[in-house]
This record gives structure tokens, C-alpha cells and sequence, in this order.
């Protein structure tokens, strides 16, 4: 199984999780949009340049997700005190035991985890998860290596290695 699989299902263990333990601790269900925005707001961001960027989802995305919890009285927007331009996401007074409640959600999840998977392999994950990555690769042209009837490691062509070595206005393709 690919990594990006494993990684898209353990993302959707904790956002099931998290519906599961919604309507137990007082909340209305959520779209899974819904609940992938009101997590960042529960950890602690309140950017939704940043929460759009966590979720890698567009702003106007994101814009229209804040509004339709802020109609359901979730959030409010407020006046950014260090960018009067931009407003900053926050639990409304009407939500604010639910939102306490939904970050409770999140350390008992991880809590959980920790317990079946053990507390040194989740210190491994949240480290490797945490590290620096650096920016995204923009990977040029993968060829296949599965012809060999082995199973190794495709070979990639970076496109900045590409682009270094290429002509000014030209791209190299092999």
C-alpha cells in the first residue's frame, strides 16, 4: 500500500472518530469539510489563509466553509488586530463549550492512539509528521523500473535539477 493511502486513511480514522464522538459530547454532526475546519479552529488556528493551506484546499474554499458555520453560529469573524484587511476565526460565545469540547475530542483521539499503538511509536509519528520537509518537490518525469520484475524504487527526475541544467527558456526531456 502506498503511503499516501495510509496516510488518507488514518486521516479519515480520526475524522470518523470525531463524528462518532460528536453527538455524546452535546454536537450537531458535522460535513467532514465542517469538521476538518472546526479541528484547526479547536488546535489553536485562526487564520483561514492557514487553514486553508493545512486542509490544501483554496481560500474561497475556505471562505465558504467559515461562512456556512458562521450562519450555524459555530464561529465568528472577527477584525484582525495585526492586518485590519483580514478577519481571524474564533468559536462564538454560543460555541465556545463545544469547541473546548471538540479540542477535548482531539487529545482523547490522540490519547487513544498512543494507548493501542504505543506512546513511542506515536512520539516516532508525531516527530516524522512534524519534521521539516521543506517545500513540496515538483517532481519531472518518473520512470517505471517494474520491468525487472522487482519491486524498487521508481527513478525521478527532479524538475529544479532539470531546470538547472537546461537551456535558459528550455526544459530538458529525454
Amino acid at each position: 500500500m502506498h503511503m499516501i493511502t495510509t496516510l488518507m486513511k488514518r486521516l479519515y480514522w480520526f475524522e470518523d472518530a470525531l463524528q462518532k464522538a460528536l453527538e455524546p459530547n452535546g454536537l450537531r454532526p458535522l460535513s467532514r469539510a465542517q469538521a476538518f475546519v472546526v479541528g484547526n479552529i479547536a488546535m489553536g488556528e485562526c487564520k483561514a489563509s492557514n487553514i486553508a493551506r493545512n486542509l490544501g484546499v483554496s481560500r474561497q474554499a475556505i471562505s465558504q466553509i467559515l461562512l456556512e458555520l458562521e450562519r450555524l453560529r459555530y464561529i465568528e469573524l472577527v477584525a484582525d488586530p495585526s492586518d485590519k484587511r483580514s478577519r481571524t476565526v474564533r468559536f462564538s460565545a454560543a460555541f465556545a463549550e463545544e469547541g473546548a469540547a471538540c479540542a477535548r475530542i482531539f487529545e482523547s483521539l490522540e490519547h487513544e492512539l498512543g494507548r493501542r499503538i504505543g506512546q513511542r511509536r506515536l512520539a516516532h509519528l508525531r516527530e516524522g509528521l512534524e519534521a521539516e520537509w521543506g517545500e513540496a518537490p515538483q517532481l519531472g518525469r518518473v520512470t517505471d523500473t517494474a520491468a525487472t520484475g522487482t519491486r524498487s524504487k521508481p527513478k525521478v527526475e527532479l524538475a529544479w535539477k532539470r531546470s538547472a541544467t537546461a537551456e535558459p527558456g528550455q526544459s530538458r526531456r529525454r
